[in-house]
């Protein structure tokens, strides 16, 4: 899906919106031993609009955030010593 973010400005100036496209992240588990798949989770996308964005000229999309945060804690559920 996609988000509208808007209020940007620049040098006080307006910008115009950015459209988020909201991406899921997937992750895989694979054992170091084998490189077989231990297991696979798909983390929902970070649908905040970010602080700030950089885009080219003319272009208004940029990809959401990778939740770092809610990959973290699940990976080191799943850590073995």
């Amino acid at each position: 899906g996609t988000k509208i973010c808007g209020g940007y400005q620049s040098k006080g100036k307006p910008m115009p919106d950015v459209t988020l496209a909201l991406k899921e992240t997937e992750v895989t588990i694979f054992d170091r031993r084998t490189g077989d798949v231990v297991e696979k989770k798909v983390f929902a996308p970070e649908s905040t609009c970010p602080m700030f964005t950089f885009t080219r000229a003319g272009d208004t999309t940029t990809d959401s955030s990778v939740p770092y945060a809610a990959i973290d804690s699940w990976v080191r559920t799943k850590l073995q010593r």
